[in-house]
């Protein structure tokens, strides 16, 4: 079992946030989840933690809210779900269909997640001078 801890997922047509607790998924899912950091293990499984000294209660209070680019993230970003071209076809057109997305029968995989990118607003990875390589999806 897992708990998303940041953001929100789509298995099927529900749709999972830290809100919701914890929740079962296929062990590949799972993995995926907890290994791109928006998820955890939970019921006796290992749990991802941070290195941060969780006791301090001061974390970011010496930034003015005005000069603290968390504060300015849009909720809009937590929406977006995680897929990949690695995600099973399904759930890719679940949430295509979810996000209003028309797509013909026959669609490839890849072409179905360049729509989503581009519904989502997700750039290519060259727009951020990235490798391909350096991206985990």
């Amino acid at each position: 079992m897992i708990q998303m801890i940041c953001g929100s997922t789509a298995i099927g047509t529900t749709i999972y946030s830290e809100a919701d607790g914890a929740f079962s998924a296929d062990e590949a899912t799972e993995k995926r989840l907890v290994s791109l950091g928006v998820a955890k293990y939970v019921d006796g499984k290992a749990v991802a933690t941070s290195t941060e000294d969780a006791s301090s209660d001061e974390t970011g209070v010496d930034i003015p809210a005005d000069e603290n680019a968390a504060e300015d993230v849009s909720e809009d970003v937590s929406d977006i779900p995680v897929y990949s071209v690695d995600t099973p076809m399904p759930e890719l057109k679940t949430l295509a269909k979810n996000a209003g997305i028309s797509f013909k029968v026959g669609t490839r995989k890849e072409d179905l997640v360049k729509m989503l990118d581009e519904y989502y607003g997700v750039g290519d990875v060259e727009d951020f001078g990235l490798e391909t390589d350096d991206v985990v999806v």
